[in-house]
């Protein structure tokens, strides 16, 4: 693990513990400000930074403030977004949340705050209740294009507002509503990330309050048929029934590059000798793309399909479906013939698979019942059954015993073994 990652989930421990453990001290100012001042003594906190991705919000619009704590003068940092005290300088202007949620109340400028014990940091809010006069879109495609390929997603738009006041243009991604005019073609997600599905033409649309960046000129999209292959992985696994697999699909273009295409093609499965019903069904839901799950046993497809019209854009995986390994038996084993002089003695309990391997033992479980059966001749031993010294076998005489032990985890069939011990 990377030293600066280590150190600030060490630092994020200590100060959810250091704040959590204080409380005890009392609920009041006073209280607080001392749990403040010892948690910045022992980290180190230097400094407190304040970020936000605008420095001017539309009036009732919301901007997100995060407080970064600068340990050790920047040696490493620690968010504290939910450990400072927010507040700014206006309230009338713009309020916070205790969460860093400014809401623009009405036009000015004020400053967000975020303090912890001593310490402070800050950035300016201007709020302008401005109109917005037009809306302009750009993309994070090499060169600002507008052509991708097909099945591709994660391309992001950016929507720039421009108002009618004297600050400039500013970024009002998160604050428009996108559409697309073909989404069969490509999608948009609520935050301007394109999904293309096949290719074609379609615009890509930003609309606030009534300005649409369809005017003066719209953003179309070319979405490239230009995808040359798709590989599944895993390309041959197993999977047992009832298990889940995650399939993945990378498609190669064109120009060479290589995408994760997993989230836009078709999944779909069929059985290799046709029967029904699946042996595995994998999932095509837009929140579990490429997730199999083994139904039965015997051998599948799993197959991705790219809307691509000309290139070679299907392909597919075998995948072998196999029946659930099960525990099926519980068996005893150790030494059951014995001289008097050996007591005590310790048997094993382990637990047998379908598939003729071992489950673990199982000796000491909670699910696990030691008991004495017929005595056969002689004198009965005596088998432990309490933790910790469970299977345990003591004897005095000797003598023929039954033990037996009982497997029960309360959700499979119970299963029990019987042996004979022999004391001699």
């Amino acid at each position: 693990m990377n030293e600066n990652i280590r150190n600030n989930l060490a630092a994020g421990l200590l100060l959810s513990i250091t704040l959590v453990g204080l409380t005890a001290c009392g609920g009041g100012s006073d209280a607080r400000e001392l749990r403040e001042a010892v948690t910045v003594n022992e980290l180190g906190i230097t400094s407190i930074d304040v970020t936000s991705a605008n420095p001017i919000v539309e009036v009732s619009g919301v901007e997100i403030y995060t407080a970064t704590a600068q340990i050790d003068s920047g040696a490493s940092t620690l968010d504290v977004t939910d450990q400072v005290r927010w507040s700014t300088t206006d309230s009338s202007v713009a309020s916070v949340s205790q969460s860093g949620k400014a809401t623009a109340l009405s036009n000015g400028m004020v400053t967000v705050i975020a303090e912890l014990a001593d310490l402070r940091g800050s950035k300016d809010l201007i709020a302008s209740d401005a109109v917005l006069q037009s809306i302009d879109v750009s993309s994070d495609v090499v060169g600002g294009g507008r052509s991708v390929g097909v099945c591709t997603y994660g391309h992001q738009l950016t929507a720039t507002g421009n108002y009618a006041d004297s600050y400039g243009p500013r970024t009002i991604t998160n604050l428009v509503a996108w559409s697309s005019s073909a989404e069969e073609i490509a999608e948009v997600d609520e935050f301007g990330k394109i999904k293309t599905l096949k290719d074609g033409i379609a615009t890509m649309t930003a609309t606030r309050k009534g300005v649409s960046s369809d005017t003066p000129t719209p953003w179309v999209l070319t979405v490239l048929d230009n995808l040359v292959s798709v590989v599944i992985t895993p390309q041959n696994p197993t999977v047992s029934v009832g298990s889940d697999l995650q399939f993945s699909a990378a498609g190669t273009y064109a120009d060479d590059s290589v995408a994760d295409i997993t989230p836009t093609v078709t999944w779909s499965s069929a059985n290799v000798d046709a029967s029904t019903p699946l042996y595995l069904d994998v999932s095509d839901l837009e929140t579990e793309k490429g997730l199999a799950e083994g139904k039965g046993a015997g051998d599948a497809t799993v197959t991705a399909v790219c809307n691509s019209t000309t290139l070679a854009t299907v392909t597919s995986a075998t995948v072998k479906v196999e029946a659930a390994v099960t525990v099926v038996d519980v068996e005893i084993s150790g030494s059951m013939r014995v001289n008097l002089s050996d007591s005590p003695v310790q048997l094993v309990a382990t637990l047998q698979n379908s598939d003729s391997t071992t489950a673990g033992i199982v000796t000491d479980s909670d699910d696990i019942d030691w008991r004495i059966g017929d005595t056969i001749e002689g004198v009965a031993a005596t088998v432990s059954n309490v933790s910790g010294s469970k299977g345990e076998v003591t004897f005095t005489a000797l003598g023929k015993t039954e033990i037996k032990v009982l497997y029960d985890d309360g959700i499979n069939e119970p299963f029990d073994d019987t042996i004979t011990f022999i004391v001699e």
